[in-house]
């Protein structure tokens, strides 16, 4: 489970506000963009992996692990037990702060959330000269 007191290292900004003329579908392509070059896989369905999703803000990150990376469930008596690998915690909050600053080097605002990993909310004004 995340912890919302849990916030990446890398800069954020909460801004949910796109700026004027980007649209979210071209968001979302450089944001896919930015992430492939920095050797990220992310995939727009529900395959385990990092998941990019439109969001009326921008663009959700995600990430679920494969099954092979979560712990296994058990269901005895209608409670759930998990076993096997302990919590990735410490993972997540580890891909959630390479994925930020990935993003805020490539230009854009990103934004902690409690629905996923970062939601990506736009991109800084590039300074001429």
């Amino acid at each position: 489970m995340h912890d919302p007191h849990d916030r990446p290292t890398a800069a954020v900004d909460p801004s949910p506000d796109l700026p004027t003329g980007q649209t979210l579908q071209g968001l979302h392509n450089g944001v896919r963009q930015a992430l492939t070059e920095a050797g990220f896989d992310p995939q727009d369905s529900d395959t385990p992996g990092l998941q990019l999703r439109l969001d009326e803000h921008g663009v959700l990150i995600a990430w679920h692990p494969a099954d092979a990376l979560g712990p296994a469930i058990q269901v005895r008596d209608g409670h759930e037990s998990r076993h096997g690998l302990p919590d990735l915690h410490g993972l997540r909050q580890v891909l959630t702060t390479a994925i930020g600053q990935v993003l805020h080097d490539a230009g854009y605002l990103v934004a902690p959330t409690d629905r996923a990993l970062l939601l990506v909310t736009g991109s800084r004004p590039r300074n001429a000269g």
